[in-house]
């Protein structure tokens, strides 16, 4: 029981201090674009302020749909999406969209063992074999790595932004990404639950 309150105090300090060296980092991005005249970046920076906030004000509330190691993908997630590649240009490196891409897999099968936590009990969790868990899991992310694909075609239909630069290749490649992030993830989450 110690050790486990202890684990839980190293993440919650974790969690503070990567808090803390976001908004530093937004902050002073939002400042480093507003004196290049680039406001739209500075807007993006200040929209990760926003998301950054309001996931901790979702763990806080609903600590048990996102749990803490979720909060922490998500928080990088946005960081290196939004700052880093959008605001910052490192979408422009080879395969940093594939990176994101392995990435949220990686979030998506974690968003899938939230799910499972959530409607199970502990006890009925112990039954459930490791091959339903691994096909769950496997599927939800899948399905989630659909549905992003899906929102790149609309808004490219929409508003002609490009989001799926190259088409089908590019639509196959960041869905085969997920599965790689979603593989190498699984086998923890199962060992987790």
């Amino acid at each position: 029981m110690i050790t486990i309150m202890k684990n839980k105090m190293k993440t919650i300090d974790i969690l503070k201090a990567l808090n803390i060296l976001l908004y530093i980092f937004y902050i002073f991005s939002v400042g480093f674009f507003i004196v290049k005249y680039k406001y739209n970046y500075s807007l993006i920076c200040a929209g990760c302020i926003i998301g950054t906030y309001l996931l901790r004000v979702g763990n806080k509330k609903y600590g048990y749909l996102f749990n803490d190691l979720l909060i922490i993908m998500i928080d990088l997630f946005i960081m290196f999406s939004l700052a880093l590649g959008t605001s910052y240009g490192l979408y422009k490196i080879n395969h940093y969209d594939d990176f994101l891409h392995i990435w949220s897999g990686f979030i998506a099968s974690t968003v899938a063992f939230v799910v499972i936590n959530v409607f199970t009990e502990q006890e009925d969790r112990k039954n459930l074999k490791k091959a339903f868990l691994f096909i769950f899991i496997f599927m939800f992310s899948m399905a989630v790595a659909s549905l992003w694909e899906i929102l790149e075609f609309t808004i490219d239909q929409i508003w002609a932004i490009n989001c799926q630069a190259g088409g089908l290749n590019d639509t196959m490649i960041d869905m085969i990404d997920g599965l790689v992030g979603t593989t190498i993830i699984t086998p923890f989450l199962i060992r987790k639950l």
